[in-house]
């Protein structure tokens, strides 16, 4: 029987940001910036970039706090010409 991990537990661990490996050293050294191999199993981490993701990943999450959920109670107003038109008129009489 192989040591290596079943696809569950890789996945499970690589969300609770471990060595998909070993389970037990950390992904990242600090915010954003990953390790170059496990600290525990000395599994290596080269050449799994992420590229940009994380970094749009945070912004998205930014952006969604600082403007906050869409407001629902707004009510939603068809815009089309004939509303623009009958509105125009009812506000010169």
């Amino acid at each position: 029987m192989s040591d290596a991990p079943t696809l569950t537990r890789t996945l499970l661990n690589g969300v609770r940001l471990n060595c998909p490996s070993c389970g037990a050293g950390g992904i990242f050294a600090s915010y954003l910036k990953r390790r170059d191999a496990c600290p525990h199993c000395g599994e290596s981490f080269v050449g799994l970039d992420a590229d940009d993701g994380p970094a749009w990943l945070t912004i998205g999450i930014a952006a969604r706090r600082s403007f906050g959920p869409p407001d629902r109670r707004r009510r939603r107003i068809p815009l089309d010409a004939q509303c623009v038109v009958e509105h125009h008129a009812e506000a010169r009489h």
